[in-house]
């Protein structure tokens, strides 16, 4: 205070901070909690009273002898809507009401990953394809929920929860169907692959139809689970990937126009 730095939590090493290269950092400030997070990960959280309001910025700085060039992009500052903790149970949550909160936003002929009626939304334009989105957070074990409507297209589909998505060619994913079929499958080096069964397996759990089924999967080690209204329909054991982000998938096998709107998207820890 008064021009004068005060560290409140003595500066510590940590891998998750990168030397070189780009971070994604969150500062968080709900009362007087501190929060500080790079790409999702929590690096430090501390309680101070001192200052309860005031302007926000970015800041960068030296020690001896040091030479440093930082270049700062898409600064944001909003009203808390995501929790970010250490120890809590919520880490990331989303009721896509507000469109900036940084899932794709994308439309073409071929289908639509975009917000849309207080949900997101994937409609897919052709057969045999799957389409996702991911809103940019990275965590190892997890529990992730949803709500997903279909609202159109065949009952012969899929959709669901992604976990631990490293790329657009490796990712693991959570599905069931309209018409009452589940999986646990993964994309490794962009070849798709079950791991709870080969192909998708039926089950009583899912709401078919033009319906709403709550989803979730948990990611604990190299346990995998699926769960579909609370009832558990589909297990797995894979050690292929450790940590990444989340997201939300679906997809069309042989008749095109899959049309899911998810809401109250949320991630736990287990």
């Amino acid at each position: 205070m008064n021009n004068e730095s005060t560290p409140i939590v003595d500066w510590t090493e940590s891998s998750d901070v990168p030397s070189v290269g780009n971070a994604s950092l969150t500062a968080a400030c709900v009362g007087n909690r501190l929060v500080l997070a790079a790409d999702g990960v929590v690096l430090g959280e501390v309680t101070d009273d001192d200052l309860s309001e005031g302007t926000t910025g970015v800041i960068a700085g030296t020690w001896e002898g040091g030479r440093l060039r930082v270049a700062f992009d898409n600064f944001d500052a909003r009203a808390p809507r995501v929790q970010i903790s250490a120890t809590g149970e919520v880490m990331f949550e989303d009721d896509f009401s507000d469109v900036d909160s940084g899932w794709d936003r994308a439309e073409d002929e071929t289908g639509v990953t975009d917000y849309a009626n207080g949900g997101y939304r994937i409609w897919i334009n052709k057969t045999q394809a799957d389409f996702w989105s991911n809103p940019g957070i990275d965590v190892d074990d997890a529990s992730i929920e949803v709500d997903a409507a279909t609202v159109g297209g065949p009952l012969d589909n899929d959709f669901g929860l992604i976990c631990r998505y490293q790329d657009n060619a490796n990712f693991y994913f959570f599905s069931l169907s309209s018409d009452g079929y589940t999986i646990i499958g993964m994309y490794r080096n962009g070849e798709l692959a079950g791991l709870s069964s080969d192909g998708m397996e039926p089950t009583d759990a899912v709401i078919q139809g033009k319906a709403t089924n709550h989803i979730r999967a948990v990611c604990v080690g190299s346990s995998l689970r699926l769960y579909v209204n609370d009832e558990l329909v589909a297990e797995a054991t894979d050690s292929t990937f450790a940590r990444g982000d989340v997201g939300l998938i679906a997809g069309t096998f042989d008749e095109l126009g899959t049309d899911i709107l998810f809401d109250n998207f949320k991630v736990l820890r287990p």
